[in-house]
């Protein structure tokens, strides 16, 4: 019998329950949740945002769930420190868990970019469920949401609050995923329609402070332009990883792990944003988390199992307006044929990585998404002619 301890709240922690319990009834099995939530799906947050779904929708699994798998619960405990030599996870309030297996799936608190004013009142991340209810509940009275994002997934946020007919800027730098995934002429077109619909988009900017006393007022841009808001979004923020300092875990920016999640010893594993095979998103895909479970599971077990990135679909819907990202548009190697008609307002672009289809970025034509799907599946050759 092992003992099993996860931290956080991460949906690929539930994956590892469900799977480790297919063939072992016998292990003890705990969560401690870092933010006082059962598991949860990042990916949720911008439709929990809009209200398209309720937030029980959020939750990944049940809390039955954790009950039928003999699972216990840990929501009220924060973590002092991590002894890995003695293999116990300490409480500030004295408690210790001793563990034969950690899985490391969140980490404590945001670390957001070395800005003046991010400790203010009305400052959120993006990857904890705690911001994104305070959120929630503050909505009805605020009238302007500032969000500082590169990435998909701050995109899809900046729509779900246009759906709450917020005032929404948005704010990226030249490295935005605008600007890597279209050509100059469909990004200032996509722009214009954006605008449209209640989006500002502020390019090649970031923040420089952030306003007010102890609430945060207004954000100060690079630029010097000064924006009033009640709402400030960080998309992209760094983990909290102070616990595992002085260890014999490897720290960078994230966790670094091997093929298996192990976290440089068979007995500590990490995944989702803790570690380093996350993905390209601040949001890690729901595909990508369940993937990282099974593959830790199986590792649990004794089975020989590495982790293979799985085909990963990002959509978003506003008012007939269909973005639309699958696979992989990124990496060593790979090019992009694009094919842009304004008069119809749809774009197409695929990338290609040693003569095969690898991905697709689709605006307005959802009708290929399947096909493009299945060639993307299936490796097909592509023909540059």
């Amino acid at each position: 019998m092992k003992r099993i301890i996860i931290l956080g709240s991460s949906a690929a922690g539930a994956k590892v329950i469900e799977e480790v319990r297919r063939n072992d009834r016998e292990s003890e099995i705990t969560i401690i949740a870092l933010d006082g939530h059962y598991p949860y799906r990042r990916d949720a947050f911008a439709s929990f945002i809009s209200k398209e779904i309720t937030p029980e929708n959020v939750f990944y699994r049940s809390k039955d769930f954790y009950d039928q798998h003999n699972v216990n619960i840990i929501l009220d405990q924060k973590i002092s420190r991590v002894n890995f030599k003695r293999k116990r996870v300490f409480t500030e309030d004295k408690q210790q868990f001793e563990y034969d297996v950690l899985i490391v799936t969140d980490t404590p608190e945001n670390r957001y970019p070395d800005i003046k004013g991010t400790n203010k009142e009305n400052v959120y991340g993006y990857k904890k469920l705690n911001d994104i209810d305070k959120i929630v509940n503050a909505l009805p009275v605020v009238k302007t949401v500032v969000i500082q994002s590169n990435s998909f997934s701050g995109f899809e946020a900046a729509l779900s609050f246009i759906k709450r007919e917020k005032e929404v800027i948005l704010v990226s730098s030249e490295d935005s995923f605008l600007t890597a995934s279209f050509e100059t002429e469909m990004v200032e077109w996509l722009i214009s329609k954006l605008e449209e619909k209640g989006l500002r988009v502020i390019r090649d900017n970031m923040i420089s402070e952030i306003l007010g006393d102890k609430d945060a007022k207004a954000v100060r841009l690079q630029s010097g332009k000064v924006f009033s808001a009640e709402v400030i979004l960080f998309v992209e923020t760094d983990e909290d990883l102070r616990l595992f300092s002085g260890s014999s875990i490897k720290v960078t920016q994230k966790i670094e792990v091997n093929a298996e999640f192990k976290a440089g010893s068979d007995d500590v594993f990490a995944v989702d944003q803790a570690c380093q095979l996350s993905g390209f998103e601040p949001v890690t895909p729901l595909s990508v988390l369940e993937e990282q479970g099974e593959t830790v599971a199986a590792v649990i077990s004794g089975q020989e199992r590495t982790f293979t990135m799985p085909l990963c679909t990002l959509s978003q819907n506003i008012e007939g307006f269909v973005l639309t990202v699958l696979g992989r548009i990124d990496g060593e190697g790979v090019t992009v044929n694009h094919a842009f008609d304004q008069d119809s307002g749809t774009y197409k672009g695929l990338y290609i990585q040693d003569n095969c289809l690898v991905g697709a970025v689709l605006v307005n034509k959802e009708d290929e998404r399947d096909a493009l799907l299945e060639n993307i599946q299936k490796k097909v050759l592509f023909d540059c002619a």
